[in-house]
């Protein structure tokens, strides 16, 4: 249930949680079968949005990986919030958290949504001067548009 009266409006147990980086308690709440996909806040994201906005990529990687096996929902690793376009990928990128950004591009985030005001997640980096992030974002839609074979190649040379 989400809490009212607060600095906390609309926030429930989970995103608490998340915000706060207390991944025991996420993962105790994901068992009882939190549901990751309610919308929290004020920006009506998700708790996979405010992990990525705080930098907290372990939570990330727990709150991305099938969840479905243990009866809980699936979660959307491409929803966009529905006041700025956002997808949790834009949201890591915006405060340039590179480990989540590689956590969500392993979850398969997508590369090329674009925000309400039109940016990629690349395009974001290139704006904040994030050039750590602008390279990994670029290395991974080269990736991304790369044949079957070529990604086995790729695959086997990082081996």
């Amino acid at each position: 249930m989400p809490i009212t009266g607060s600095r906390d409006d609309d926030y429930t147990p989970l995103g608490l949680a998340v915000r706060e980086g207390h991944i025991d308690i996420v993962q105790a709440l994901l068992d009882a079968g939190a549901d990751i996909r309610r919308v929290i806040g004020l920006m009506k994201g998700t708790p996979v949005h405010e992990a990525s906005f705080f930098g907290r990529a372990d939570i990330v990687r727990l709150l991305t990986e099938d969840r479905t096996r243990a009866g809980a929902p699936a979660f959307e690793v491409d929803a966009q919030g529905p006041y700025n376009g956002l997808t949790a990928l834009h949201d890591a990128v915006w405060h340039g958290h590179l480990d989540s950004a590689k956590a969500l591009v392993e979850a398969g985030a997508l590369l090329d949504l674009r925000t309400h005001a039109g940016l990629t997640p690349r395009e974001l980096a290139v704006e904040y001067g994030y050039d750590k992030l602008v390279q990994f974002l670029e290395e991974a839609e080269q990736q991304e548009e790369a044949t079957p074979r070529e990604r086995a190649v790729v695959a086997s040379e990082k081996i």
